[in-house]
């Protein structure tokens, strides 16, 4: 007999942690989970309040932002990616032509970029034929008048035989400046 009181005593105390587990403790993970949902919920809502004050300041500032990151795309075509397509450079160059009257015979050549430790450099050609003063003026504009950042190495011009015009052939490079991230990024890669 008293061991059938101790059989129904612990079946009654197996019986009562299983609904325990069943029925208090899924519940009560549940609870935990969604406190924790909770948490991340308000520390969401705080950071987004924090941006709001200042909502009206960003909102004036993006156009401003997306018209410098235009006139970087203008200055230097290439610049955010050493993957963009040469064109760029070559229309930059057609369009300092163009202004100067230069477009009857223009010759371009662009090569790959290289890379030193603060910036990278693409070697490009020009020969253009005209006269000598738009010739020069387009060779400013191209050197220094210009928004694309160039150096150029060598230049030279020769005289067309029978005509007034000249022949102005240039070896210039495309310079991107690396930032002080990229730099320190290049250094750690290279000392690895």
């Amino acid at each position: 007999m008293l061991k059938l009181v101790l059989q129904g005593c612990a079946a009654l105390a197996i019986a009562g942690i299983a609904s325990y587990l069943l029925l208090v403790r899924a519940p009560l993970e549940q609870l935990e989970q969604a406190r924790a949902r909770h948490l991340e919920l308000q520390e969401e809502y705080l950071q987004r309040q924090a941006y709001r004050v200042n909502l009206s300041l960003h909102r004036s500032q993006a156009q401003v932002m997306q018209d410098l990151g235009k006139a970087a795309r203008m200055a230097l075509p290439d610049f955010d990616g050493l993957g963009a397509a040469p064109r760029d450079l070559e229309e930059a160059i057609r369009q300092a032509a163009q202004e100067k009257k230069l477009t009857s015979r223009l010759e371009f050549t662009i090569g790959d970029w290289s890379s030193k430790e603060f910036y990278y450099f693409r070697p490009f050609t020009v020969r253009v034929n005209g006269e000598l003063r738009p010739i020069l003026a387009f060779l400013q504009s191209v050197s220094t008048g210009s928004v694309q950042l160039h150096t150029v190495k060598t230049a030279s011009l020769r005289p067309l035989a029978g005509s007034d015009e000249v022949t102005l052939s240039l070896d210039a490079l495309a310079i991107r400046f690396r930032t002080d991230e990229q730099a320190a990024a290049a250094r750690k890669a290279k000392a690895q």
